[in-house]
């Protein structure tokens, strides 16, 4: 199979299109902005009281994720974590697990004019959840005085921008065909794929191993280490990636292309994603179930959200099979890319 397309402008052109619809826009991002300013002022409120007596205090409450990142769809949700300063705290224990929750149900309580508010004890992260003027949201607890790695990590995925600026149209095109849909009778995912978090670092291990981008770990391990990490917005100069982005001469169409027959070559049933490592680390068996990412931000597995790799697997090589028979038919090219293609071929493959 060839590793370039005789012709990619059909390709890119669906991407970008895609992408323009996908993408949020300037009223979208500004409206979440205002509400984020309006959810910072409700905690403040609802906790200037519960907190002190026992010691504590908001030191930031700062947006992570998606919308942090400007890869953001329209229908992202707002994420939002509360820092609260004390010294104490390392890893996560039932005792700091316990707190965060206290800290929760005492905001699920108290904050008024948000809609559908649950607060969900038993997540990893224990989160307080619902919509305020019909935007969804998540909030969560930081406890200590370091930087927390969400914020790192949004951080992170700014910098990949800054070095490789076709990223968010890559990630909005591939979170769009990859999207999780929830069933609104069981409440859970109809259709298999990895969570966003986990699709951004597999197109970035890509790009490191493709000399797109450097392996920012390595090279600016000082700036990404997070017992390290201070709040500075932007963590590497634009002037130290002036030379990358000055390098890049493939389209978001090339480079998508590449990244399918990167993952088709290398399986994800085969090879653990090492964000550290240029190169992926193969397993010691292959395992048709798990998505391994070893993620510095991370102590959990990212990918571990998957329940069948190998499903996830066999629909990279149909779409890539798809997009090598049919680039040139502009028709056909978007109707085997659609998100309804591809969700009936997982439907399927997951009734076998």
């Amino acid at each position: 199979m060839s590793n370039t397309l005789s012709d990619s402008s059909v390709l890119n052109e669906h991407i970008m299109e895609v992408y323009a619809a996908n993408r949020e826009n300037p009223i979208s991002i500004q409206r979440k902005n205002h509400i984020f300013d309006e959810i910072r002022v409700d905690v403040y409120l609802a906790l200037k009281e519960f907190l002190p007596p026992i010691g504590l205090k908001i030191s930031r409450i700062v947006p992570f994720g998606s919308v942090a990142c400007n890869i953001s769809r329209t229908e992202s949700d707002l994420d939002v974590v509360i820092c609260i300063e004390s010294t104490g705290f390392g890893c996560e224990d039932n005792w700091t697990r316990s707190l965060k929750n206290q800290i929760l149900e005492h905001l699920f309580k108290n904050l008024e004019d948000y809609e559908n508010l649950g607060h969900i004890w038993t997540a990893k992260v224990p989160i307080l959840c619902g919509s305020k003027k019909n935007i969804k949201l998540d909030l969560s607890i930081h406890l200590g005085v370091d930087v927390p790695s969400c914020h790192i990590s949004s951080r992170f995925l700014n910098t990949v921008t800054q070095f490789y600026p076709d990223f968010p149209i890559l990630i909005i095109f591939i979170k769009t065909i990859f999207k999780n849909r929830i069933n609104e009778v069981t409440k859970k995912k109809e259709f298999d794929y990895p969570n966003s978090y986990t699709l951004a670092l597999m197109v970035i291990h890509f790009l490191v191993n493709q000399s797109y981008i450097p392996n920012l770990h390595i090279q600016y391990a000082d700036r990404f280490d997070i017992s390290k990490a201070t709040w500075a917005y932007e963590m590497v100069d634009k002037s130290e990636s002036q030379e990358w982005r000055e390098k890049l001469r493939e389209t978001p169409a090339d480079v998508f292309y590449k990244f399918l027959q990167y993952y088709i070559n290398n399986p994800v049933t085969h090879y653990i994603i090492v964000m550290k490592r240029k190169d992926l680390v193969f397993k010691e068996r292959y395992d048709p179930e798990g998505l391994i990412i070893e993620d510095p931000f991370d102590d959990y597995n990212p990918g571990r959200s998957l329940i069948c790799s190998k499903i996830f697997q066999d629909c990279l090589w149909n779409l890539l099979s798809n997009i090598r028979n049919h680039h040139l038919d502009p028709k056909k090219l978007r109707e085997t890319i659609s998100e309804e293609q591809l969700r009936g071929y997982v439907s399927t493959k997951k009734s076998l």
